[in-house]
């Protein structure tokens, strides 16, 4: 069971808004939008956005005692944000960037329930 701080860090990254912490606003901004651009909301199940993939990831940095990794990371979204996504996908920030993402969205309630329709240990006849 989450806790009411998980929670509302959930909600407030599903409502678009910066939790409190690491990232600025224009970078939590644009987090939301390449997490939500690399797993986008579609007629199956929604989207990183919804499952609150941003915040889930500006917590652990903002909780992270590594200086390296939250300069890594303030850079990367830099670098981003003059470059664009193309021509990025073998750059090392890019390549962890998608890894929390799909770590983040793939461990959450959505990414679990909805988009893998995991019903629990039960067996099934489909199969």
């Amino acid at each position: 069971m989450r806790s009411r701080r998980e929670v509302l860090k959930l909600a407030a990254g599903a409502a678009g808004v910066r939790p409190a912490g690491f990232f600025t606003r224009e970078e939590f901004r644009m987090l939301d939008e390449l997490t939500e651009a690399m797993i986008p909301t579609d007629d199956h199940s929604p989207g990183a956005r919804a499952a609150g993939v941003a915040a889930y990831i500006a917590g652990a940095l903002d909780e992270s005692n590594d200086a390296g990794l939250k300069r890594r990371w303030k850079a990367g979204l830099k670098r981003l944000s003059k470059t664009g996504l193309h021509g990025q996908e073998n750059h090392p920030f890019f390549k962890e960037l998608k890894e929390r993402t799909v770590f983040a969205y793939y461990t959450s309630k959505i990414g679990i329930h909805r988009e893998m329709e995991y019903k629990g240990n039960v067996m099934r006849k489909d199969w």
